[in-house]
């Protein structure tokens, strides 16, 4: 599995469902390499439903969330394990939240190697000692209303940066990306709005 952080996730009532953690682990690892003429329907009713969740969330978080289309992604996958890297995103737990929620509807196993997380649907996480920090981490996602995309810093950001740089003289230049340049005669201050790691 590497250096990249990497979600799987299989039909339990096909390929089974891991009774501990390791077990969870070498499930992903053999099942993300076996092949498979099409997938489940009940995977491909996860993938729905997950799509279906996702629409609760505003359009920036959707698009930083990049799950649009795994329905069909889901349904061209031909591994019994259906395997997505999440490396280069900022809400991963988020992401993987949208997943269990979506796993609570379908007999589902997801399995993140990288968060040391797995969920056996109905409701059982894997190992029973991540279950408290994991309850945790989607409190801190659903009830801190801190910007978490881009979009949402830089709108909550800008204004504030604005008042405190243009009486030195900066004014705000505006651009298309997801900075927001304050220029002096001399000088440029650059503030880019990136993505926030959990």
């Amino acid at each position: 599995m590497g250096n990249r952080h990497d979600v799987y996730i299989w039909d339990a009532d096909v390929y089974g469902k891991p009774q501990h953690f390791e077990e969870a682990m070498d499930m992903a690892q053999r099942l993300a390499k076996q092949r498979i003429e099409t997938q489940t329907a009940n995977m491909l009713a996860f993938g729905q439903t997950v799509e279906r969740l996702l629409k609760t969330y505003d359009e920036d978080e959707q698009s930083e969330l990049f799950l649009k289309g795994i329905a069909a992604d889901i349904a061209e996958t031909h591994k019994a394990a259906y395997n997505m890297e999440i490396s280069e995103i900022g809400l991963w737990p988020l992401l993987v939240k949208i997943l269990f929620d979506a796993a609570k509807e379908h007999s589902v196993v997801i399995f993140d190697q990288e968060a040391w997380i797995a969920c056996v649907s109905p409701n059982t996480i894997l190992p029973e000692s991540a279950e408290v920090e994991w309850q945790r981490t989607v409190e801190k996602f659903t009830t801190n209303k801190f910007p978490k995309t881009p979009k949402q810093m830089k709108k909550h950001f800008e204004p504030l940066l604005t008042n405190l740089l243009v009486p030195h003289g900066f004014r705000c230049v505006e651009n298309r990306s997801r900075r927001a340049d304050f220029s002096k005669k001399y000088s440029v201050y650059i503030v880019t709005f990136c993505r926030v790691w959990g």
